[in-house]
């Protein structure tokens, strides 16, 4: 220790930190300028530089008078979420930090076959940690747990989101200092039987105990009931059932926080239950969302001397009228949530009278109407208010939320509010949150009621029916202001950013989303000037704007946190872009980019998700780069004019949406041995690819939902494997589909072709549709019967190809089929009047084939559709046709389809024989009675024939050659 300077690291510790970091660079390749910079050896410094001092480097803390590592925070070190690689860490290197307090390893991916292997148990020599993270390790499990009781001076101790299970871990027990054990988001599903003292002595110092998100049932609180150090506990998303356990939870005496959301609980306790709840005197926070209890809940809770925040949101048995008089015994609640319950009628502001402590109030997601009552400005001590997504109509008082002078937040979006904004709002000076979006208001938007909301950290005034002009200069001294959203839906609303000349803003924005705001119509469409200050920001959106010049490539050098950039339909060109390893979303589209795609784009946003460059001008084929991006889940080309081949890592990787309509795309795409991989979504429409569509590995699962190859030059049979979908019915219309990653935004559409007409699907009904697009291509043979098994289907179109065969009565189990084409091939037989039973079908076509016979009944659906669905099938008859189906006789029938269905005609072979020598007879017959009734005729045809034989005759005698020549 001999000249130590204060603060200087230790250097035992400081090459500890340089092994760590190297083992993980050596695991994961890691770039060296870019993975923990200022972790730096001697040798990398410069003479003076204090690199060379762990202390200064980044996610470590010293002892400022040792010099000893404190505190390491090595939390999620990768920065990404899809790294299937796991890190062989030595854990023994931590030794080297004799004053190590707290060790944060979480998101790592550590092998944990590796850290017991280095010896996890010796770190318990470590006796001055006391806080342990090793969250979201998936690797991790059980066997750790021996090593871990090992740890007694732990007084903290994550071990969420990794692959423990089984039985409570008593183990824990021995470890006597712990106060926080989270152990939520595992595999925990039952208990060890506790008797005796036993029962007294564990986890006596415990406060905090996090059960969240595993498989207990109700027996948990039973257990629990012994812990009465618990201050807050958390056992919310665990299958339990039954009433609420009041009486086992009053044993903790202590308790103070209580999460029971979404266990399944659907009931009151008896009178003597909810009396037991009054010995919880220091329960201050309840949630009991998402189950199922009724409004006699309330009444119950009541009695709790100490309840300061109360959650029962989205509880199903709570709506319809709003139990004003339950609520009139809880006057002392300060945070009440309320939203998604489907209360309906109009806001009850009279049941809140008497809360003069109430903070907050959200009642969002519910069913009320009417226009909100002045009478609210009697909630004097609200700061929170939300009152979004209801049917709330009528213009805002000019008394009432402006007397709430306490007011921090304010959400009254997606309703139906009308009218202009009362100017009084810019006396809420203390208002940090003020979303107004996706409602009615109309009028200008007065820079003064903006300029005087200083305290502003979020706005949102977007989907409204403003006009004007708006300054962006108002915010010039709106210095905590974070984010701004103004996305316009007309042509009135105009955002000025420039004016006046050089302004300078004092915010640092996080979010800034401008879209279809006519900026600067007037004075050219340049980018917005003041974004050149902005350094923080993660997400911007410019799209619908006609914004011109190049990318701007300075707002992704400027701001190195960038994730997503959305600079859809503006007028922007070049394709140069610069390197950003956060950019996750980047839509480019409907610009005028000219060029080719950079060859290493991955290299530019190694951790890209979405990429849209779609209805540009891009030529030259497709980097092979692209599908080396393990990160991307979304990616649409459509409409520029690419060419070449397709790479197949786009097919192999885990990719699910893959858009490459209208290019000049060419190759057998689909011939050999197909792999889609994990693509839903596929567009390869309009394109000029040929060969035909090869076998599938039944043993691999397809999760197709959407697939159109129409437009091209396929060729083949529809082979069966198309139908061998299991994911399809399981995925289309479920929950899973509302992308957590967002697979089409709004804007996007998609398009099924039928009768030649474009129907557009948009927006979220694309999380609902399946659909198959075949059309315009050269497939033969005939359309499998096993496609009936897509019973998910909403759309399949297969025309303009030459399939032929019988229209397979099985597609009549494809009950939610919205659209089917079939027009413009083959096809032989009758329309199946099975087809009456598709109840969803709102468009049918099967004109321009070879069909027959008598056409379904008028029934349901089949009365909709007109002569033209039937068009170009001279053999069908029956409405709506004007050709009538007189008797059964007359409806043409075809016995040899039974033995070929390629023979689409109708005809007895032994009738069409005799038939032909009867008619050749007759002629004949015909042709002597002639002659012999005319003698001129008889004289001509007898002088013919006996040219005839004297030309046969001479050329008999003439040489060969000359015999030719005549």
């Amino acid at each position: 220790m001999a000249g130590l300077t204060e603060s200087d690291c230790i250097e035992e510790e400081r090459k500890a930190l340089l092994e760590i970091k190297a083992s993980h660079m050596k695991s994961y390749d890691s770039e060296i300028d870019h993975f923990l910079p200022t972790w730096v050896d001697y040798d990398s410094s410069t003479p003076g530089d204090t690199g060379c001092n762990c202390c200064d480097w980044e996610r470590v803390n010293c002892n400022t008078t040792t010099g000893h590592v404190t505190d390491l925070s090595l939390y999620n070190l990768r920065g990404v979420e899809a790294e299937s690689k796991f890190w062989p860490l030595n854990v023994s290197l931590f030794l080297h930090f004799k004053e190590l307090r707290s060790l944060n390893l979480s998101y790592d991916y550590l092998d944990h076959k590796a850290i017991m292997k280095t010896g996890l148990e010796r770190l318990s020599s470590l006796n001055k940690l006391e806080i342990l993270d090793l969250s979201f390790n998936t690797d991790i499990d059980n066997d750790i747990l021996p090593s871990l009781r090992k740890f007694t001076s732990l007084k903290v101790l994550d071990l969420s989101y990794t692959g423990l299970n089984g039985n409570f871990p008593i183990k824990f027990a021995a470890l006597e200092n712990l106060e926080m054990l989270d152990l939520s988001y595992c595999g925990f599903n039952g208990i060890f039987e506790i008797q005796g003292s036993e029962r007294v002595s564990i986890f006596r110092k415990l406060k905090t105990l996090n059960l969240g998100s595993n498989k207990f049932n109700e027996s948990i609180v039973t257990f629990l009931n012994t812990l009465s150090s618990i201050t807050s506990l958390d056992i919310s998303n665990n299958p339990m059932s039954g009433p609420f356990p009041a009486q086992e939870l009053s044993h903790l005496k202590n308790l103070e926080e209580l999460n029971l959301r979404y266990t399944g609980l659907d009931g009151t306790p008896n009178f003597q239950g909810c009396k037991s709840l009054s010995r919880l005197k220091w329960l201050e926070s309840i949630n009991l969302s998402e189950n199922n209890f009724n409004k006699s809940i309330i009444s119950c809770l009541s009695v709790l001397p100490s309840l300061k925040i109360l959650d029962l949101a989205s509880s199903k048995s709570l709506g319809g009228s709003f139990p004003i008089q339950e609520f009139l015994h809880l006057s002392d609640l300060e945070v009440l949530i309320l939203r998604g319950n489907n209360f309906n009628g109009t806001i009850p502001i009279e049941a809140f009278a008497s809360f003069h402590h109430l903070d907050v109030l959200d009642l969002s997601h519910n069913s009320f109407i009417g226009s909100i009552p002045s009478t609210i400005q009697t909630l004097a001590s609200l700061r929170a208010v939300s009152f979004s997504y209801n049917n709330l109509n009528g213009s805002l008082p000019y008394h009432g939320f402006c007397e709430l002078k306490n007011l921090r937040e304010l959400d009254l979006s997606n309703n139906m509010l009308h009218g202009t904004l009362p100017q009084c709002l810019k006396n809420l000076t203390s208002l940090n949150l003020l979303d107004i979006s996706s409602n009615r208001f109309t009028g200008k938007i007065v820079p003064s009621l903006i300029a005087n909301l200083t305290s502003l950290e979020y706005i949102d005034f977007s989907h409204n029916i403003f006009e004007g002009s708006f300054s962006f200069s108002s915010f010039s001294n709106h210095s905590k202001l974070e984010v701004i959203r103004f996305s316009s839906d007309n042509d009135r609303f105009e955002v000025e950013t420039e004016e006046p000349i050089g302004w300078i803003p004092t915010f640092q924005l996080e979010i800034i989303k401008l879209s279809n705001c006519n900026m600067k119509i007037r004075k050219g469409r340049a980018i917005p000037g003041f974004l050149i200050h902005q350094h923080k920001l993660h997400t911007v959106d410019l799209s619908h704007n006609s914004l011109e010049g190049h990318i701007p490539n300075w707002l992704i050098k400027n701001n190195m946190n960038l994730e997503v950039l959305k600079l859809r339909n503006n007028l922007f060109e070049g394709i140069s872009l610069y390197r950003n390893a956060k950019m996750n979303w980047l839509d480019i589209s409907g610009n005028r980019m000219i060029g080719t795609i950079l060859d290493n784009i991955q290299k530019f946003f190694p951790n890209i998700k979405y990429l849209n460059l779609s209805m540009n001008a891009l030529s030259g084929v497709i980097p092979s780069s692209i599908g080396e991006s393990s990160e991307l889940e979304m990616l649409d080309l459509s409409g520029n004019g690419l060419s070449g081949e397709v790479p197949k890592g786009l097919f192999t990787g885990t990719m699910d949406t893959l858009i490459l309509s209208k290019n000049k795309l060419h190759g057998q795409i689909l011939s050999g041995n197909l792999s889609w991989g994990y693509l839903q979504w596929v567009y390869l429409d309009n394109n000029h690819f040929t060969g035909k569509i090869g076998n599938y590995n039944k043993e691999r699962p397809v999760y197709l939902i959407v697939l159109d190859i129409s437009n091209n030059f396929f060729t083949g049979v529809i082979l069966e494997w198309i139908s061998n979908m299991d994911e399809l019915s399981e995925l289309v219309g479920s929950d899973s589909l509302t992308p957590d990653s967002e697979v089409l935004e709004p804007q996007n559409e998609v398009q099924y072709t039928t009768k030649m007409l474009f129907l557009s699907y948009k927006g979220g009904i694309l999380d609902y549709m399946a659909g198959f697009d075949f059309s315009c291509n050269k497939l033969t043979g005939e359309i499998p019967e096993e496609l009936g098994l897509l019973t998910q289907l909403r759309a399949l179109n297969l025309s303009h190809n030459h399939l032929t065969g019988p229209i397979p009565v099985n597609l009549s189990n494809l009950a939610k089929i919205e659209s089917l084409d079939l027009s413009s091939n083959g096809l032989t037989g009758e329309v199946p009047s099975e087809l009456i039973k598709l109840t969803s079908l709102s468009i049918f076509n099967v004109s321009h084939n070879n069909l027959s016979g008598r056409l379904p009944e008028m029934k349901a659906q089949f009365g909709t559709f007109t002569e033209a669905s039937y068009d170009g099938n001279s053999l069908l008859c029956g409405l709506p046709l004007e050709k009538k189906c007189t008797t059964d006789s007359q409806v043409v029938t075809n016995p040899s389809d039974e033995e070929d269905n390629e023979k689409w005609y109708g005809i007895d072979m032994t009738c069409f024989y005799a038939s032909s020598c009867s008619t050749c007879f007759v002629l004949l017959l015909g042709f002597v009675a002639i002659l012999y009734n005319n003698p001129e005729w008889r004289r001509r045809w007898l002088d013919w024939v006996e040219d005839c034989m004297f030309i046969c005759s001479s050329c008999e005698k003439l040489p060969p050659k000359l015999a030719s020549d005549k």
